[in-house]
């Protein structure tokens, strides 16, 4: 495909118009989109997504060992695809926020910079080896419909339970009767 740069913006070519009609056929058809080979439930069939799968992970590896930018071969600090990284996170993190009530489930903190989500059977050191943190924390949530088990607090709320043995200090019982 060939990209040109006409004012800022980037321009569609006349072979790219073709290259997205023949990909859209292919898909209507139930064909991969490299290998014509039929496919269901996906766009490439198992050979062609490991083949490219494979390409991708090389030209990452590659692009690291040269010291560009991964995602676009950029020269480093590359801003726009941090950007980009920021604002796909922000959305992912704003969708969970919005589905656990967008405050702290115990004082009722709503300023997003201090919520985080809490795993209420305090497994979450667990959880995290095992999917992640961050965004892929956050679309694992998305991706399995926001199960139960997860609520959102601030961070002094989640650290005050972590130390006082699963319990938020504001809902402990010893500090109930001392004015605190």
């Amino acid at each position: 495909m060939t990209w040109s740069l006409e004012k800022g913006r980037l321009k569609t070519t006349k072979n790219m118009i073709k290259q997205r009609k023949l990909r859209a056929n292919r898909i209507a058809l139930g064909i991969c989109v490299y290998c014509k080979t039929p496919v269901t439930g996906s766009t490439r069939c198992l050979e062609c997504r490991k083949k490219h799968s494979d390409a991708y992970k090389a030209r990452r590896k590659e692009r690291e060992e040269k010291g560009l930018c991964t995602g676009c071969g950029g020269a480093l600090p590359c801003e726009r695809c941090n950007a980009r990284r920021r604002k796909s996170h922000k959305k992912f993190r704003d969708q969970v926020h919005n589905h656990y009530g967008n405050q702290c489930q115990c004082c009722g903190e709503s300023e997003p910079k201090f919520l985080s989500v809490d795993h209420i059977n305090n497994d979450g050191a667990a959880h995290r080896r095992e999917i992640g943190s961050g965004t892929r924390f956050y679309t694992w949530l998305i991706n399995n419909n926001f199960p139960l088990g997860f609520q959102l607090l601030c961070f002094n709320c989640n650290h005050g339970k972590y130390i006082n043995g699963g319990v938020c200090p504001h809902k402990s019982s010893h500090n109930k009767g001392n004015g605190e």
